[in-house]
């Protein structure tokens, strides 16, 4: 079963939209991995040199998340954490540092063998050579049924 259900979303885009300055940036995303409380996204080509992964436990629901999201997911199953790993830098380099933002989810419709997730960041990326400053990172996880 968890072959079929990687299978199916083998190719499946996360779309990223940034602003970086002046000139928007998209990035496509390959190879979500998704159980029922974990989904993880790679990210491909151009994209590693901005996001290396991002991740996410617990079941997400539509409302706002102040992160660094560092809270441990809700062990009683009760469904109301998520907790958000997202690593950025270029592969050998040192990660960007990562400011406190928001991640706002805003439309999740999740089942046994699909995932859509319509959702955005607010935040800022340093590093040692520059500041990237992203508003409204816009994201959006499988295809709406």
């Amino acid at each position: 079963m968890m072959d079929d259900i990687e299978n199916a979303f083998v190719g499946i885009d996360l779309i990223l939209e940034t602003t970086s300055g002046s000139k928007p940036l998209n990035l496509t995303m390959w190879k979500p991995i998704f159980t029922e409380d974990t989904f993880e996204v790679s990210a491909g080509s151009k994209a590693e040199e901005y996001l290396l992964t991002l991740s996410c436990w617990g079941k997400p629901k539509a409302r706002d998340y102040l992160f660094p999201v560092d809270a441990d997911v809700d062990e009683q199953g009760l469904g109301d954490q998520v907790q958000v790993t997202m690593e950025f830098g270029k592969y050998g380099q040192p990660s960007f540092e990562i400011s406190n933002g928001t991640l706002t989810i805003d439309e999740i419709n999740q089942d046994q063998n699909s995932l859509y997730l319509v959702g955005r960041f607010d935040f800022t990326v340093l590093d040692a050579h520059k500041s990237i400053t992203v508003s409204c990172w816009k994201f959006t996880i499988g295809d709406r049924a």
